[in-house]
């Protein structure tokens, strides 16, 4: 029963992983790195004090966007994580569901059936509480951004 709650949270997290690839893809981590370079750069040349504090501000902007990249790359690569668990533990479930069901139905009588029902159904409550945790840990660190 609670297959499709993990299927649905698996879907709702990859969208928020495709989100983040995207974010990412179009911040361009590489030329705000270029960027940070040449503000430090220009920075150290300036003997300006208005103009130095500007260049301040702007190198501080861009290391609050590369920091804030960073922490999207992580958290993206969480949810990846505890998505691929979440894959293989409901695999793992339907497995475990289908040597029941081979069984036949005089095996629900016995009692490996039974546990290995009771397990399917503990195994599922810990992959939905798993990916709960992680779309609580996205909508956390979207609300600090």
């Amino acid at each position: 029963d609670g297959a499709d709650d993990v299927i649905a949270s698996l879907r709702d997290l990859a969208g928020r992983v495709t989100l983040a690839e995207e974010l990412i893809a179009a911040a361009n981590g590489p030329a705000l790195t270029a960027d940070r370079s040449a503000f430090a750069a220009q920075l150290e040349r300036t003997t300006d004090p208005m103009l130095a504090q500007e260049r301040r501000r702007a190198l501080s902007a861009v290391d609050q966007q590369l920091a804030g990249l960073q922490r999207l790359g992580g958290l993206r690569d969480q949810l990846l994580t505890r998505m691929a668990t979440a894959v293989v533990g409901l695999e793992s479930v339907a497995t475990r569901m289908g040597e029941v069901v081979t069984l036949g139905t005089a095996a629900y009588q016995h009692d490996a059936a039974s546990q290995a029902i009771r397990d399917a159904g503990t195994d599922l409550e810990a992959l939905r509480t798993g990916l709960a945790e992680a779309q609580k840990l996205a909508r956390d660190v979207g609300a600090e951004a």
